[in-house]
């Protein structure tokens, strides 16, 4: 037996967490609800709180996602080119505009055009859910409606006016593609939107906090310098206490594992079902029937807590 496999998996994904320094105009963050937290990318980048370990293996299984796709698209002979190329076009530089475009994808039946393409893995639920690029526009989820921008952005970098979101499905891995043409209005929207980012940048300033919304500030990184007008109700106690804040951010680490733990415990529990007593690999597995009484549960109470990061 090797002891403290997850545990060192665990450590090595921890270890990776970082902040990024951010000088620029992401693409890939422009199409955020919240101006405020786009100038603090800028300006306080190293005040942002790092990933929770979960968020890291969800990093992490991205690339995963985008080496699979790469791979099935050029298996079915498409020209997969420009892979992870920068985009820093002469033209954007003004507005501090950069990103860094997945790929570029062609028909080998048809070499003289390219697409701009993103590769994004989606969970099952939205990946069935999305059938058009009006979908991510109008989904409650901001994170997916930051992907249009993304691409509008990356069709002017590289002056095209069609592009490619390649969704994968995580549970199963099948492709689906989502084509979208250039939307003009909304990108010159993302423009001023820039060029608004940078002069509060020049000038010291941050835009005034967006109206909360749980999906987006409950969320974010900057959270604890934005301090946006949360109302947590009448009789919230504040409990300062360091090591229980510990204790805390402890337990949070450890959900992705609970949630493996009880997984695979009902798996086993299933497969082992009506077998009294079994031996597998340096395990011995033992089961009983138990029967109870036909009853009704006394009236009672219970103290039901409930834990959530904010």
């Amino acid at each position: 037996m090797i002891p403290g496999i997850v545990d060192r998996v665990f450590e090595v994904k921890r270890a990776r967490r970082k902040i990024f320094p951010c000088h620029t105009n992401r693409a890939s963050a422009l199409g955020h609800p919240c101006e405020r937290y786009l100038v603090y990318l800028r300006t306080r980048y190293q005040e942002a709180t790092l990933p929770d370990v979960g968020l890291q293996f969800i990093f992490d299984g991205g690339e995963m996602i985008e080496r699979i796709a790469i791979d099935q698209l050029k298996d079915a002979g498409f020209v997969v080119m420009q892979q992870q190329r920068p985009l820093d076009c002469p033209e954007f530089r003004e507005l501090n505009i950069t990103g860094h475009l997945d790929l570029m994808i062609g028909d080998y039946k048809d070499s003289s055009t390219f697409f701009p393409c993103e590769i994004k893995g989606l969970n099952q639920f939205d990946w069935e859910k999305i059938e058009s690029i009006e979908d991510l526009t109008r989904s409650k989820k901001p994170w997916l409606r930051k992907y249009p921008a993304q691409l509008y952005l990356y069709m002017l970098m590289t002056n095209t006016d069609e592009g490619l979101f390649y969704l994968v499905n995580k549970q199963n891995f099948q492709p689906k593609a989502i084509w979208a043409p250039l939307d003009y209005g909304y990108t010159e929207e993302l423009l001023q939107r820039a060029s608004r980012i940078n002069r509060h940048v020049l000038d010291d300033t941050i835009p005034d906090r967006l109206e909360y919304e749980p999906t987006v500030c409950d969320r974010c990184e900057f959270a604890m310098i934005c301090a946006p007008g949360r109302d947590y109700g009448p009789g919230v106690r504040i409990v300062d206490d360091a090591k229980l804040a510990v204790k805390l951010a402890r337990r949070e680490e450890l959900k992705p594992l609970a949630k493996e733990y009880d997984a695979i415990d009902e798996e086993i529990k299933a497969a082992f079902k009506d077998i009294p007593e079994a031996l597998c690999g340096d395990f011995i597995v033992k089961g009983k029937l138990v029967e109870y009484a036909a009853s009704t549960k006394p009236a009672g109470s219970y103290w039901r807590c409930t834990v959530k990061k904010l």
